[in-house]
């Protein structure tokens, strides 16, 4: 795949090619190894450690046009997040282009877990359950819609908590949410104002991570140019666009329109591309995302 357009980032392909190698062995690795008979809290210790570098190495994947790797990773990292009970799957599975129709059930996620601490800790992460929810062109039934407007009543309490590497307010998402899903809602938002804040929070990481040349050539930093917590978003924003027909601009208009960085939009438009086309090419592909 052409990633000519990589050059003018100055990053170290071998050094990130090695990085990509390393972290998808340690994420297959801890996945095996999580399964022994160990306490309930090193099977989940290790389970936390393959879906972050399973994680990270397909976001390297991605950026370096390895569209079935990355698929691979991605959609194990979402099979390990959905076991521990974490919302978060639904982002992983947003770049593989299948969610298990459970997976926007609240129920699914509700199951009873040994640590209470541990449902607290995960409460916030349902904002991803709503706005997979709110993305579904499917029918919803009236226990759906009320499970969704219970759900939408309780996460509005922790709008100002900070979700993800980027640090938005929960916040953001519901109101991406009720764009989405204004039928329930009954409140109009704009769909540059809902994304706004994903894509100029994007920009800002760029911008400060290329500064820090370094690190920023060896991906040495938290904040990935394929970072999940947005693009993940991005794809179920930009499939309830176009399943729920709900406007005719598209989503590379929205960037194209938006006042940010030429780096920013180079890198969001060429990956919402490849993503575009690895989804398309998936049924070649020999694995699924698991419930």
């Amino acid at each position: 795949m052409d990633k000519d357009f990589l050059a003018e980032f100055d990053l170290d392909i071998e050094v990130i090619q090695r990085d990509l190698d390393v972290c998808e062995n340690l994420g297959f690795t801890y996945r095996v190894y999580m399964e022994d008979k160990m306490t309930k809290e090193s099977s989940m210790m290790r389970a936390g450690f393959a879906a972050t570098n399973l994680r990270r190495s397909g976001s390297h994947a991605l950026l370096l046009g390895d569209l079935k790797r990355a698929q691979q990773n991605f959609s194990a990292a979402a099979d390990i997040y959905a076991r521990l009970k974490m919302p978060y799957a639904i982002i992983m599975a947003a770049f593989v282009g299948t969610t298990p129709k459970e997976w926007s059930d609240i129920r699914f996620w509700q199951e009873t877990k040994a640590d209470d601490q541990l449902i607290d800790s995960f409460r916030h992460q349902m904002a991803y359950v709503l706005l997979a929810y709110s993305a579904s062109a499917l029918p919803k039934s009236n226990l759906a819609s009320e499970q969704w407007i219970i759900m939408r009543d309780t996460l509005e309490a922790y709008r100002t908590i900070p979700m993800g590497t980027l640090g938005l307010p929960l916040g953001n998402y519901l109101d991406l949410a009720y764009f989405l899903d204004a039928e329930i809602t009954r409140k109009r938002v704009d769909a540059e104002e809902a994304i706004l804040p994903f894509l100029m929070s994007y920009n800002s990481a760029i911008r400060h991570a290329m500064e820090k040349h370094y690190h920023w050539r060896r991906l040495a930093l938290p904040f990935h140019p394929i970072e999940p917590d947005v693009f993940g978003v991005l794809r179920l924003f930009q499939n309830a666009l176009i399943l729920k027909s709900r406007r005719k601009t598209t989503l590379v208009e929205i960037v194209e329109s938006m006042p940010i960085g030429r780096q920013s939009k180079v890198l969001l438009l060429n990956t919402m591309r490849d993503l575009d086309q690895a989804i398309n090419l998936s049924q070649d592909f020999d694995f699924d995302v698991k419930a």
